[in-house]
């Protein structure tokens, strides 16, 4: 596990270490996380990638509503619950329609 503070941070790292799959949290900037979350799958075209909305994001957030309509590949948008029950092998609560693949 590794904690990035920033953008250029996550970047960095992931540069110089290998993953398999990524958590983003769009706490405050859902388009912060897009925009790292495009920049690792150009990275790792096969690495998995999680982006954690907060439960306060609706569908109608012009960003949220972006990202499903454009999706990138490899990636899971899911809130905080739905990661933990993903994580620990009760997946099926996590809306299949938030997959991409």
């Amino acid at each position: 596990m590794t904690r990035a503070g920033s953008r250029s941070e996550a970047l960095d790292v992931a540069r110089h270490q290998s993953f398999k799959r990524a958590v983003l949290l769009a706490n405050d900037s859902l388009l912060s996380a897009t925009e790292i979350a495009c920049n690792l799958h150009d990275l790792y075209g096969s690495m998995q990638i999680f982006i954690v909305i907060d439960a306060r994001f609706k569908k109608s957030h012009r960003a949220l509503r972006q990202l499903y309509e454009h999706p990138i590949a490899g990636t899971e948008i899911v809130t905080r619950r739905q990661l933990q029950k993903r994580l620990h092998g009760g997946g099926s609560d996590v809306n299949p329609s938030n997959r991409v693949t």
